[in-house]
C-alpha cells in the first residue's frame, strides 16, 4: 500500500483551499448516503442534472474511498495551491470535475449506472504536478504488513506509475467504462490547463517545470545549475522588494517539508493558542 504523506515542493500560499475541499468531502460523507444512486450527489448516467457534474466529485461511497482520495488530494493539492493560491485551486477542481464528468455523462448517457468520487479530479491534479514540479519529491509511506517504511519518490515517477497502471488496465479491459478509464479521463483533462498555462507563461515554476527541463536537456544545458541560478536571481529581486517578504522566505527555504504529521501538529498548536 502506497500512502503519500507530504512533499518538498516550494509552498508560497497556505493550503486553505486544499483543507477546505477535504473538510467539505468529510462533511458530505457523513451527511449524505452516497452508497446508492442519489439525485444530487451521484452522477447518474442516463439522466440530466448539471449540479451532479460537480457534487458527485465531493461524495464518496465508503470510508476507504474517502480516506484514499483525501490523502492524495492533500499532497497534490498542496503542490498546486502552493504555486497558485486557493482561488485557482478551487477553480481547477471545479473545471476538471465539470469537464471530465461531462464527457463521462455523454459517453454513458444510455447506461443506467452511476459514479461518484474525487479520484478523476485527483488524477488531473497529479498530472498538473507532473507538468509543474516533476523533480520534487513526495514522502510516501509504504505499508507491507506488518511493517511500514517511508520512501521519497519523485513526482514524475509516482504520477507515471499510477497513470500508466490505469492505462494498462483500461487496455486489458477493452476500454470499457470503469473507474480506471475515468481516472485516465481525469488525467487528460488536467493535462490541458497544465500545458496551456506553461506555454502562455502564465505559470512560473522557477525553471523546474517539465517543458523547461526538456528544453534544457535538448540544448545540452545543466538543469540543476540553471534552475538554481534562476532561483538565485529571483531571490535577489525579491529581497530588494520589502512587499515580498513571504516569497523571499520560501525561496530561501528552497524545499520546505510539510507532511501530514507536521500539519496536524501546527493546527493543534494554533487551536491551543486560540483557546
Amino acid at each position: 500500500m502506497f500512502i503519500p504523506i507530504g512533499t518538498d515542493a516550494p509552498i508560497y500560499h497556505r493550503p486553505w483551499g486544499t483543507l477546505s475541499l477535504i473538510a467539505i468531502g468529510i462533511v458530505v460523507f457523513f451527511m449524505v448516503d452516497a452508497s446508492e444512486p442519489n439525485t444530487w450527489w451521484t452522477l447518474n448516467h442516463g439522466s440530466v442534472n448539471p449540479v451532479t457534474l460537480l457534487t458527485s466529485s465531493l461524495s464518496h461511497a465508503d470510508f476507504l474511498h474517502l480516506f484514499g482520495n483525501m490523502i492524495f488530494l492533500y499532497v497534490f493539492g498542496l503542490v498546486i495551491e502552493g504555486k497558485l493560491g486557493w482561488i485557482w485551486l478551487i477553480g481547477l477542481f471545479m473545471g476538471i470535475s465539470l469537464c471530465a464528468n461531462t464527457v463521462e455523462a455523454v459517453l454513458m448517457f444510455w447506461s443506467d449506472s452511476w459514479s461518484l468520487g474525487a479520484s478523476g479530479v485527483i488524477f488531473g491534479f497529479m498530472v498538473i504536478c507532473l507538468f509543474w514540479a516533476p523533480l520534487n519529491k513526495v514522502d510516501t509511506l509504504i505499508i507491507m504488513f506488518p511493517r511500514g517504511f517511508n520512501v521519497q519518490f519523485p513526482i514524475w515517477g509516482l504520477v507515471l506509475f499510477y497513470v500508466l497502471w490505469d492505462l494498462l488496465l483500461s487496455i486489458f479491459t477493452g476500454f470499457q467504462m470503469s473507474s480506471v478509464l475515468l481516472h485516465t479521463l481525469g488525467a487528460l483533462t488536467g493535462a490541458l490547463p497544465a500545458w496551456y498555462l506553461l506555454k502562455r507563461d502564465l505559470m512560473d515554476c522557477e525553471g523546474w517545470d517539465l517543458l523547461t527541463i526538456f528544453q534544457r536537456r535538448r540544448d545540452g544545458l545543466d538543469i540543476s545549475a540553471m534552475a538554481l541560478n534562476k532561483a538565485y536571481r529571483l531571490n535577489s529581486m525579491v529581497l530588494m522588494n520589502p512587499l515580498n517578504q513571504n516569497r523571499s522566505r520560501q525561496i530561501n527555504l528552497r524545499q520546505p517539508h510539510l507532511t501530514l504529521p507536521i500539519l496536524i501538529q501546527r493546527v493543534s498548536k494554533r487551536i491551543g493558542w486560540m483557546i
